[in-house]
């Protein structure tokens, strides 16, 4: 063998054959090379890319004793592959997202959304594709509602009482943690400038102490809510002073408002307190006969205000030198006559008497 392995044609040979199937391995390669990209051209004039947004997230777990926090609602779904799949896919729209709990324990999970009924031949991304989510126990408790409504949103002139509720406790459900977090149970009533009872049924909320909305299910959702809405108002008689010197000569004989009474609004305890409002002046400074004058009520302390704002008094004057003239004139106008021997006639006697 070693001697066949000195002899120059012999590795003449030999050097030619690595020759020949190097050249066989380079040339197949470059065969091999050309074909993948004509199929790669091929194959991307063929495929394409759908991006499904807002894809509802189902969730699987037992929820007659447990609640899940943390899952999202939707997520976006990204499709590649042909495009002939992405349109069927498209219009099918029966692919979904869930994500599966069933075997976990309580706590806190880091899990996958997983896909269905989307083509094994479509590469599919979805965001967020792992969530952070916590399972606990669900607990259930009962808490009274309390009305919720602003007092200034009645009517002017009028006040709300203390709502009544019916039914006045309610079942709020959820996971124990947030359970413990609930602060206030409202039903919240909208007034809107009401002049009379208001009678509603207000959706209930359960809110923690910095009053946020808690994620937690109410039973009943709603209640009957009843606001007693009562007119705040009364009227009460007026009076009215003189203030100020009439003209030279001239005397007010009399002041008489035009308007008896007066209807004053404030709370209710102030209202109780005032049962007249007197000594509003009349000013008659440099008047001279008699007119009318229009005079501001005023609005007494504790009152939100006056209806009317003014009213009107006549004001009578009378000048002294007046008087003098009509009594000089009744004098001298006066006279006196005696008449005598005048016959007495007697009407109405009985017969039985003289």
């Amino acid at each position: 063998m070693d001697k066949l392995m000195n002899r120059s044609w012999v590795m003449k040979i030999i050097a030619l054959l690595l020759a020949f199937m190097l050249y066989l391995s380079v040339n197949l390669d470059d065969g091999a090379s050309s074909s993948n990209k004509f199929l790669n051209r091929s194959s991307s004039a063929n495929t394409g890319v759908e991006t499904l947004t807002d894809v509802p997230v189902q969730v699987s777990y037992n929820e007659k004793n447990r609640i899940v926090r943390g899952v999202p609602d939707t997520v976006i779904m990204t499709l590649e592959g042909p495009k002939n799949i992405l349109a069927q896919t498209k219009l099918q729209k029966d692919y979904q997202a869930y994500i599966d709990l069933d075997n976990l324990s309580l706590g806190q999970h880091r899990v996958k959304v997983q896909y269905r009924n989307i083509s094994d031949n479509l590469n599919v991304v979805v965001k967020p594709d792992i969530v952070n989510v916590t399972i606990e126990e669900r607990d259930s408790k009962q808490f009274s509602v309390e009305a919720s409504y602003d007092k200034n949103k009645v009517k002017n002139g009028y006040e709300a009482g203390e709502a009544t509720v019916s039914p006045r406790a309610v079942t709020v459900t959820g996971a124990s943690s947030q359970l413990d977090q609930v602060a206030y149970v409202k039903a919240i009533i909208d007034l809107d400038n009401a002049s009379k009872t208001v009678t509603k049924q207000a959706t209930v909320v359960a809110l923690d102490k910095n009053l946020n909305k808690l994620n937690v299910t109410v039973q009943p959702e709603t209640v009957n809510v009843t606001i007693p809405v009562r007119n705040i108002s009364k009227k009460v008689p007026i009076d009215v002073i003189q203030e100020g010197t009439p003209g030279d000569g001239v005397n007010i004989t009399k002041l008489e408002p035009k308007t008896d009474t007066v209807k004053i609004i404030g709370p209710s305890d102030s209202l109780e307190k005032i049962d007249k409002i007197d000594n509003i002046p009349v000013d008659v400074t440099g008047i001279t006969k008699s007119k009318d004058i229009k005079v501001n009520v005023p609005v007494p302390d504790g009152i939100d205000s006056v209806s009317p704002k003014q009213i009107t008094v006549h004001v009578e004057v009378d000048k002294q030198g007046d008087e003098q003239d009509a009594e000089e004139t009744d004098a001298s106008a006066a006279e006196t006559k005696s008449f005598k021997n005048l016959p007495v006639s007697l009407t109405g006697q009985s017969s039985k008497y003289t």
